[in-house]
C-alpha cells in the first residue's frame, strides 16, 4: 500500500512538471507567432472594418433648402422631394450638425464675371447678434450662374436655440442653398 502511494505521488509530480513545461512551450509558441504578424490592407488582403459611431437612423438625416426669391427661410425637404410648410426649427434637446453645403447662384447675364457670396449665419435666441458660420463664393459665368459646395468632415453644430439665416438676396435672384446634415442628442 505504501508503494502505491509513492507511485501516485511520483505520477502526480511528473504530471505537474509536464503541464508546467508544456504551458511554457505553448506561451513561447504563441509569442513567436504574435511577433511575426503582418497586416496588409489592399485588394488581395482587405482588412474588415466595422463603423459603429457613423450609423444613424435615416430619420436623423436632415436636408434643408432656402430658395432666395421666396420669403420663407430654410424648409426641410423630405425623401419624397416634398418640403415642409413651415421654416425648419431644431427640436429642443437636439443639435443640427451640418456636414454639406451646396449653393447655386443664378443672377442673370448682367452679373457675368461678378463674384457671388453666400454666408451661412445663425441667430441664437440666447446670444445677441448674428454669427457667420460658413462662407462660399463663386465667380459667375457668362450666363450669370455659378456654384460652390463644401463637405465638412467634422460639421458645423447648431443648437436648438439657433435659427438658420443666410446672406442670399431676397429679390432679383434665383439662388438656392441646400444644407445637409443630421440631428443628434445635445449632450
Amino acid at each position: 500500500m505504501e508503494a502505491l502511494k509513492r507511485y501516485v505521488v511520483v505520477a502526480a509530480a511528473l504530471l505537474l512538471c509536464a503541464f508546467a513545461l508544456s504551458s511554457t512551450t505553448v506561451v513561447r509558441a504563441v509569442a513567436d507567432k504574435v511577433g511575426s504578424v503582418f497586416v496588409s490592407n489592399d485588394v488581395a488582403n482587405a482588412v474588415p472594418v466595422l463603423v459603429t459611431n457613423g450609423e444613424r437612423a435615416p430619420s436623423s438625416h436632415v436636408t434643408v433648402v432656402h430658395l432666395a426669391p421666396s420669403n420663407a427661410g430654410y424648409r426641410q425637404q423630405f425623401a419624397d422631394g416634398s418640403s415642409a410648410g413651415a421654416d425648419f426649427a431644431i427640436p429642443p434637446g437636439q443639435v443640427l450638425v451640418v456636414t454639406d453645403i451646396e449653393v447655386t447662384f443664378r443672377r442673370g447675364a448682367a452679373a457675368a464675371g461678378q463674384t457671388a457670396s453666400y454666408f451661412l449665419q445663425s441667430t441664437d435666441a440666447t446670444v445677441p447678434g448674428q454669427q457667420t458660420r460658413a462662407r462660399l463664393q463663386a465667380t459667375l459665368n457668362a450666363e450669370g450662374n455659378g456654384a460652390d459646395t463644401r463637405h465638412l468632415q467634422t460639421g458645423i453644430v447648431f443648437a436648438a436655440t439657433n435659427s438658420l439665416t443666410d446672406s442670399l438676396p431676397a429679390i432679383n435672384t434665383f439662388d438656392v442653398a441646400v444644407l445637409r446634415g443630421y440631428l443628434t442628442a445635445d449632450r
